[in-house]
């Protein structure tokens, strides 16, 4: 019975192409069996699948942290945590607007991703407060010439 055992282990390390492909072909041909038998397993080893992610983010809370935040990235702007780091460089840390890094905030923060709200489209990164301000301006243009032009008048 051992030997069978080897033969099958050492066959399939040879083969693990052919191994593979059929896997694969298996998978597809009883997708609806394999996907209620995932949600079946799942929904009955809930406790282990949880002591499993406990442990996991215990070893490694700054893993945890960056895939959390590449989810919410993706989620939210449809950008992943390397194009957001790419971004973050340029800026060399610092809020496009006023200049300041989030070490400096007090919240002590991320930046923030300033996108379009009617278009989506990403522009750059800002501090709290400054992203706060914009979207308290309803990214209103004319409105925020007025502000301007209040302060200058007032000043």
């Amino acid at each position: 019975m051992n030997d069978r055992k080897e033969y099958i282990k050492e066959w399939r390390q040879k083969n693990k192409e052919r191994c593979k492909e059929y896997i694969k072909k298996c998978n597809l041909k009883n997708k609806d069996k394999r996907k209620q038998y995932n949600t079946n397993w799942a929904r009955m080893n809930r406790n282990k699948i949880n002591a499993a992610d406990r442990k996991r983010y215990k070893e490694n809370p700054e893993k945890r942290k960056r895939y959390s935040k590449h989810k919410m990235l993706k989620k939210l702007y449809g950008i992943t945590i390397d194009q957001y780091e790419e971004m973050y460089n340029k800026q060399n840390g610092l809020c496009f607007l006023c200049n300041s890094s989030q070490i400096e905030s007090k919240n002590n923060r991320n930046l923030c991703v300033d996108h379009n709200h009617f278009t989506n489209k990403i522009r750059k990164l800002l501090c709290n407060k400054c992203n706060i301000a914009l979207g308290l301006f309803n990214e209103d243009i004319p409105l925020m010439e007025r502000a301007i032009q209040y302060l200058k008048d007032h000043n």
